[in-house]
């Protein structure tokens, strides 16, 4: 069985990378074969937020800068392999920006990153994010950039940051529309979550918090259990 790396990527901070990265390991905390790793060196938003509900032997961080602030990407090869001698089906990585755009040259100059796939035995699976409003040009220049030198080898999968293209609906409709025309690409609607109201209040503050679905009253708990369900293959029964 090939190891199912996932990358939760954009070049633009505050998309809503470490959001995405937090519902990834909710949805997927029962699975024991299943790793979580933060590489946002800057701000390491996801080792706070997801730490505290995984265990220990689920979730590591992996700093890819050197003393001198220098983005070192052989490293993040030595991680792939590494993962060869692990019992862990799938991984779960959050980039932060800088990580984002050295993925960007990793594949384009230091390896041919389709015949290290198959040595390595990996199936490589890149999550953009995509966020409306003042970020949506620099997150869709990122897209298409990687497209461009992935060149439809490996699957891009789009998530469109709901709440941030609230008040730009036409943006969302060009964003799947110019999906649609981009082969190995498909596009996920998620984080309909709105910081103004009552329910979106309680699960934003639970995110930032680190906090378990277990902490939620009942109307925030089966939002966000419907959202998993949806875009995050979640299976569990929850109690109340």
């Amino acid at each position: 069985m090939r190891q199912k790396i996932n990358l939760v990527i954009s070049n633009k901070g505050g998309c809503g990378k470490s959001t995405l990265f937090y519902l990834f390991a909710l949805a997927n905390k029962h699975d024991p074969n299943a790793l979580f790793v933060d590489c946002d060196f800057q701000t390491e938003t996801s080792t706070r937020q997801v730490s505290l509900f995984l265990e220990p032997s689920q979730f590591q961080t992996l700093k890819l800068v050197d003393e001198r602030n220098v983005l070192q990407r052989d490293k993040i090869i030595s991680f792939w392999e590494s993962l060869m001698n692990t019992p862990n089906v799938e991984c779960f990585m959050d980039f932060g920006s800088a990580e984002s755009e050295g993925l960007l040259h990793l594949i384009e100059d230091d390896v041919p990153f389709v015949e290290f796939a198959n040595a390595v035995n990996q199936e490589f699976v890149f999550n953009v994010v995509v966020a409306g409003g003042a970020a949506y040009k620099a997150c869709v220049n990122y897209l298409i950039k990687l497209h461009t030198i992935l060149k439809n080898k490996f699957k891009i999968v789009v998530y469109a940051n709901l709440t941030s293209f609230s008040q730009f609906p036409e943006l969302h409709k060009e964003l799947h529309n110019n999906i649609k025309k981009m082969n190995n690409t498909e596009i996920v609607d998620w984080g309909d979550i709105q910081p103004s109201t009552f329910i979106g209040t309680q699960i934003l503050d639970n995110i930032r918090r680190g906090g378990d679905i277990s902490n939620l009253s009942i109307g925030p708990k089966l939002k966000l259990i419907r959202e998993l369900k949806n875009n995050f293959n979640y299976e569990q029964e929850d109690s109340f």
